[in-house]
């Protein structure tokens, strides 16, 4: 490997030796190696792009210039999420008081129609006494023992119980 050299991936910056892969001592600038790394718990992780092993370098190993630029590059990620989370918000919040505007509007509406129901159903005349059907047992009795008084046999009185029941319902339709 030559000391020195341009780095192979940008052709922008000298290679970093404390860049180098671990397996292979393949190096890489310091901005290509910002772009590749990944935070894990207490060290930085890249895949080298030249033999694909992972290589891991503890917080101390690596230059001071790399960690503020790792960390400025990783706020600017956050910043532009941050904006975007905030656009949405904003249009979320446009879209809650339309719909809150959209809501008083129908209450209002809601309100009028009620009353509108409320002063009409006042308007109508009153129905008499609605009638009450009776079950067949209950009418059955009534009449039955009604029409025994009159004195006509229990088969007669049967015959004009079902011939009044007939006519009972048909009142009701």
């Amino acid at each position: 490997m030559r000391m020195n050299s341009e780095c192979v991936i940008c052709f922008n910056d000298v290679i970093n030796i404390n860049n180098n892969c671990n397996i292979c001592n393949n190096g890489i600038c310091n901005s290509c190696y910002i772009h590749m790394v990944h935070r894990k718990k207490q060290t930085l992780s890249h895949k080298c792009p030249f033999c694909k092993n992972e290589n891991f370098k503890e917080w101390i190993d690596i230059d001071k210039k790399v960690i503020v630029d790792f960390f400025i590059r990783n706020e600017k990620i956050m910043i532009k999420e941050i904006l975007k989370l905030q656009d949405i918000i904003y249009s979320k919040d446009i879209e809650i008081r339309k719909k809150d505007k959209e809501l008083e509007l129908n209450k209002e509406l809601s309100g009028e129609q009620q009353n509108i129901i409320n002063s009409l159903l006042l308007s109508l005349p009153k129905p008499n006494d609605v009638k009450k059907k009776m079950k067949y047992q209950q009418f059955y009795k009534i009449t039955y023992w009604g029409l025994r008084d009159i004195d006509i046999s229990p088969q007669e009185a049967i015959k004009r119980v079902s011939v009044l029941w007939k006519e009972y319902k048909l009142s009701f339709e």
